[in-house]
């Protein structure tokens, strides 16, 4: 019996021994073949760290990466080798020519199973929209990235014309140049939370999209309150915020009264009706008698007074808001007497003073960088109007190419050398000619027509200004007015102003014809044999 239990165990054990190997056996084949259907040969799978950015939302199935512009600033992609028996050498980014982007891929050489390796890329000055880019490697399969080198966000850009004074009622602009290597948008200004804020609209805007160094324009119109300069920013999309100064005043007329006790007459002006009201004297200067014009610089910050009899020109600071004149100081100019009138170029650079008589009919003085008269620079400005004739009005055209003397009997025509402000090439046209020219002259906003106060005819010449800046069929243009003096146009070039020695008349200007209707007393009241008239 013992020996049957012993044959049957012994052979029960053979018997399991042999299936445990046949077991062993089938489950050796079957991990072999499990290996070798689930392990890829190579294939390397792309994560971003650390900013897991996707071009296309969370659910997109490559990663992305942003670059920007300009910015020094590279970008890391980390490749992860996801098999566990295969080494990828040689991995990197297959990017487009014309990308502008540098790529640093030492790190990714030699990618080990299961290890990490990363590449930098560096974005250069050019934009460049979304793109699948390949990365490729030897022994690894090919995956890709979306990459995207987008325009810099911090552009910069600059303003001119800040800061900007806008009478009430009225439109005036700011100029924007984008000073950056990429297009700059939706530049705008930003009156939240500012005394600007509901007094000032952005009436115009042409910053929609501006190109590398191209300028664009905002326009402001100033509703019907006065607002004490204010500070706001001026932004893009993807520029940074420049800072712009705006206020809002009421607009002014100035009229020199030329009487020993100096002063001028300062009223508030209607920008529609033209009405000027509340007229108070300001003044007397000290070194002034016989006030005989003034005028202001681009931003109206400073006047300029001439005397009619003395050897200096008075300049002032003009006070934001009122208007009134402040801080100033005269400025002697040797060979200046008996001035009667003076200007300013367009650039407000040079200051000219007319001599109403002597060796030096005009005067050049620089304006220094704050507004002052340089008087040690002061030189014979070059101009050559007729000898022995007064002179009674300077100005020039809107470019600043002419410059014109109106004198007792016609007018002087001279070029301007863009460099020096010299006048040259003067020239006495018969076709000029007006009798007993007295005063100032003022263009039409296209320089269509010229306008010369005229004491023989009582009232105000109209003459067109042809092409080459010779001035023609001098007529009168209407609206009788008694030995008129000097003559201002407003802004809007709808309204002349006319001073008499008594009063200030104003005329509406037909846009067609040039010629004046609607004339009548400004209102102006407070004056004294008045003279020079200027607008601010």
């Amino acid at each position: 019996m013992m020996k049957i239990k012993k044959s049957y165990y012994s052979q029960l054990l053979k018997l399991s021994f042999v299936f445990l190997i046949f077991i062993q056996t089938l489950y050796a084949d079957k991990e072999n073949s499990l290996t070798l259907e689930t392990e890829d040969q190579a294939e390397a799978h792309l994560s971003l760290k650390p900013e897991n950015a996707y071009c296309y939302g969370k659910y997109n199935y490559y990663a992305c990466l942003n670059l920007i512009a300009g910015s020094n600033i590279p970008v890391a992609l980390t490749i992860v080798n996801r098999s566990t028996r295969v080494t990828a050498y040689a991995i990197q980014a297959v990017l487009p020519v014309n990308m502008g982007v540098t790529q640093d891929a030492s790190s990714c050489a030699i990618l080990p199973p299961l290890a990490s390796c990363t590449l930098r890329f560096l974005p250069g000055m050019n934009s460049y929209p979304q793109v699948s880019v390949p990365i490729i490697g030897t022994n690894a399969a090919t995956t890709y990235v979306t990459m995207e080198v987008l325009p810099p966000t911090t552009l910069s850009i600059a303003v001119a014309g800040s800061p900007l004074v806008i009478p009430k009622g009225e439109n005036r602009s700011l100029t924007i140049t984008n000073t950056s290597n990429f297009n700059a948008f939706a530049i705008h200004s930003d009156f939240t939370g500012t005394a600007l804020d509901g007094q000032v609209l952005e009436s115009a805007n042409t910053c929609a999209m501006v190109a590398p160094g191209a300028n664009c324009m905002i326009t402001y119109t100033a509703i019907n309150s006065v607002v004490p300069p204010t500070n706001f920013p001026i932004f893009g999309t993807n520029t940074i915020a420049v800072n712009a100064v705006i206020s809002v005043t009421s607009p002014f007329a100035y009229v020199t009264n030329n009487v020993p006790s100096g002063n001028i007459t300062q009223c508030l002006r209607n920008s529609l009706t033209g009405e000027l009201s509340n007229c108070s004297v300001i003044g007397p200067f000290p070194a002034i008698n016989n006030p005989s014009n003034i005028v202001f610089n681009q931003t109206d910050t400073m006047a300029y007074i001439s005397s009619s009899s003395s050897n200096a020109v008075t300049q002032c600071s003009v006070t934001p808001i009122t208007g009134t004149l402040t801080n100033c100081t005269d400025s002697v100019i040797g060979g200046l007497t008996n001035s009667s009138g003076l200007t300013l170029n367009p650039t407000g650079s040079f200051l000219y003073i007319l001599n109403s008589s002597g060796a030096t009919p005009l005067i050049k003085c620089p304006i220094d960088g704050v507004g002052m008269i340089v008087t040690a620079s002061c030189v014979n400005s070059g101009a050559t109007p007729p000898a022995g004739q007064i002179h009674s009005g300077i100005t020039f055209n809107a470019a600043g190419t002419r410059a014109y003397l109106v004198n007792q009997f016609q007018t002087t025509i001279c070029n301007v050398d863009a460099g020096t402000g010299q006048l040259i090439g003067c020239v006495n046209p018969p076709s000029a000619a007006i009798t007993f020219a007295n005063g100032s002259m003022a263009f039409y906003n296209n320089e269509s027509f010229a306008y010369v106060a005229v004491t023989s005819l009582n009232s105000v010449a109209r003459c067109i200004v042809l092409n080459t800046g010779m001035l023609t069929s001098c007529f009168t243009a209407g609206g009788a007015v008694t030995n008129p003096q000097n003559i201002a146009i407003d802004e809007a070039n709808s309204l002349i102003y006319i001073s008499d020695n008594t009063s200030v008349s104003k005329c509406r200007i037909d846009p067609v014809t040039g010629n004046f209707f609607d004339c009548m007393n400004s209102g102006a009241t407070n004056l004294n044999t008045p003279d020079g008239i200027s607008l601010s």
